[in-house]
């Protein structure tokens, strides 16, 4: 699974870059609440497993990113990007899980 999400995120990378708009992109680690972990779904050290995996990923791919705790999708973590538009507003997210 893990080299599934890698080369997904390496395939949107490329387009980002071979669109030229690298710089209109941000990337944030969505991460579970530990806490509050009986308010998602799964086990916690499945779920730890995949939200270190993720930031490995974006670590090795050299996306800059931050780590947002307590934005996790019900199912688990996931990685949101950004698009700024051309108005400079910084919307159009779309995750990737």
């Amino acid at each position: 699974m893990r080299q599934e999400f890698r080369r997904a995120v390496e395939l949107i990378v490329f387009m980002i870059n071979k669109l030229g708009i690298a710089k209109k992109v941000t990337c944030r680690a969505s991460l579970r609440y530990p806490a509050r972990s009986s308010e998602f779904l799964g086990d916690d050290a499945v779920s730890d497993r995949a939200e270190n995996a993720l930031i490995k990923i974006m670590d090795s791919l050299g996306l800059q990113h931050e780590k947002a705790i307590v934005d996790a999708a019900i199912y688990g973590s996931k990685l949101d990007m950004q698009f700024q538009l051309v108005n400079g507003k910084a919307v159009g997210q779309t995750s990737f899980c």
